[in-house]
């Protein structure tokens, strides 16, 4: 059965607006490069990551959205939107993107500060709590051994 010529526009709209979702998802993970510099191989993972995510997702949609038939303009359509997107708006988003993760990343390591600080504190304290029981031990085990030179030295004379 055919599709009409508006629910092929509806489609191919649509398909712009996945490609401009690709877009946003290809930004993210620049953002995350620029926030986070990153190895050649975790870039290498970072982009085979989008192209499967990418492909999956596009792919689900479309057989989806179209009784599984992929048609040609959808692929165009996908292609425009990102296109679209990345000459219009990507400059921004991208802008936006790291500022959040920015803020983000300084969250998390004001988190991790406050939560690792009394662990330093106690973490502290039980090596100064250690030092010092090995020092009493220590200690005590001299008195230990001077006792027993004290009562060898009595007990030689009688």
């Amino acid at each position: 059965m055919g599709i009409s010529i508006a629910g092929q526009t509806t489609i191919f709209l649509w398909s712009c607006v996945g490609g401009g979702i690709l877009g946003i998802l290809f930004d993210f993970f620049r953002a995350l490069r620029k926030v986070r510099r990153s190895s050649t191989r975790v870039v290498m993972v970072h982009d085979l990551m989008f192209w499967v995510i990418s492909a999956c997702l596009m792919f689900v949609l479309i057989g989806l959205s179209n009784d599984g038939e992929y048609r040609a303009y959808e692929f165009l359509g996908i292609f425009l939107g990102g296109l679209l997107y990345h000459l219009l708006l990507s400059g921004f988003v991208l802008m936006i993107l790291t500022k959040m993760l920015q803020m983000l990343a300084c969250i998390v390591r004001f988190l991790c500060m406050i939560i690792s600080y009394p662990l330093k504190i106690i973490w502290k304290s039980m090596v100064i709590l250690g030092h010092a029981c090995k020092k009493i031990g220590t200690s005590l085990k001299k008195i230990k051994i001077f006792r027993k030179k004290l009562q060898n030295q009595q007990e030689i004379p009688s």
